[in-house]
């Protein structure tokens, strides 16, 4: 059984191997999303981008708050795109790193697309006069952030804080520009960092 001291003791073998076969581990996991995650974040960015010029565009011609409901074409669309790309592409490993990334942007996720679909009664679920789209860029940023920082992916890290300080750009734009901002915030934090990723390479430490 191993031993602790509260003072300060050389490392033994054991230690070393167990410090090296966690770095080997987490160098693995880094390395597999380094490869699909990119990717994904392509897929997701352009797809969502494209549907919010849609309710741009919709609102526009309509001025229809209810045009708020072409946003569940991002989860229709971009589920069979999912699914599909992780059928030719299956995972080769699952660890934990991935059950926590997983589970978080399931939850994100699941909030981002309500808030959108439900923003016409907005002053039901929120406080006072705070615009939908701050949180659901607020989240969105944070998530990027998140996962960046648990990947160590520079990129994703700066660009994630960068979208949640644009996101209160929403307390000063007219509330018709509210998906111009989000499109602009969802191709600086996913599309912007994953175009960075891939072009590096191996080149990003």
């Amino acid at each position: 059984m191993k031993k602790y001291s509260l003072f300060k003791t050389e490392p033994t073998n054991e230690d070393i191997e167990e410090k090296t076969f966690i770095e080997d581990a987490y160098q693995m996991v880094r390395q597999d999303y380094k490869d699909f995650f990119p990717q994904l974040c392509i897929i997701f960015g352009y797809l969502v981008t494209a549907v919010s010029f849609i309710v741009f565009i919709t609102q526009f011609i309509t001025h229809s708050l209810l045009c708020n409901v072409l946003w569940l074409l991002a989860p229709a669309i971009g589920l069979p795109l999912f699914q599909n790309y992780f059928k030719k592409n299956p995972p080769q490993r699952t660890t934990f790193a991935d059950y926590i990334i997983v589970k978080m942007w399931c939850v994100l996720g699941g909030i981002i697309v309500f808030s959108g679909l439900f923003a016409p009664f907005a002053w039901i679920v929120f406080i006072a006069d705070t615009p939908y789209v701050l949180l659901t860029c607020l989240l969105v940023g944070l998530g990027i952030t998140l996962t960046g920082v648990i990947l160590n992916l520079g990129p994703f890290v700066v660009s994630g804080v960068l979208g949640m300080a644009m996101s209160f750009l929403s307390l000063i734009i007219a509330e018709s520009c509210y998906p111009l901002l989000f499109s602009g915030i969802i191709f600086l934090t996913f599309c912007i960092p994953a175009h960075i990723v891939r072009f590096l390479g191996d080149e990003l430490a």
